[in-house]
């Protein structure tokens, strides 16, 4: 049982096993063979061609299938993508302003963009958002 994530607009891969072993491939200027196991976590960078794995809790990683959002010291900006796809919204907020921001924090599967974005508010000081049908502005 694994997890991945791709998406064409981000140059990293994420594989993330839960139970079993996975053999994972990488065909660029140098290939790579890897073999997980599980709670292990396999991250490789297209643009860098970089390979890191990382021992995690791949359960709680895998909350998404139930509609659950966990992150745990994740950047600022994977928070807003992971959150944008949910939703389907698109959120401008100042990059520079929140570059350095690494947030630990779980949404329940019922839980209203509202109430995702009044979380966010009380976790990060002076944040304030402001909605526009499917475009939300966090200051």
């Amino acid at each position: 049982t694994f997890n991945v994530e791709s998406y064409s607009n981000s140059p990293q891969t994420i594989a993330t096993l839960e139970e079993g072993k996975i053999k994972i491939s990488t065909k660029d200027s140098i290939p790579h063979e890897t073999i997980l196991s599980p709670n292990e976590q396999f991250i490789y960078d297209s643009n860098t061609h970089s390979r890191e794995i990382n021992i995690v809790d791949a359960q709680r990683l895998s909350n998404w299938k139930e509609g659950q959002l966990y992150f745990k010291n994740a950047p600022f900006g994977k928070l807003v993508k992971t959150i944008e796809r949910k939703y389907n919204v698109t959120i401008l907020y100042d990059q520079e302003k929140y570059k350095n921001n690494k947030l630990t924090v779980k949404f329940d599967h019922d839980e209203t963009i509202d109430e995702v974005l009044s979380i966010l508010e009380g976790i990060l000081q002076n944040m304030k958002y402001k909605k526009n049908n499917d475009i939300i502005f966090i200051n």
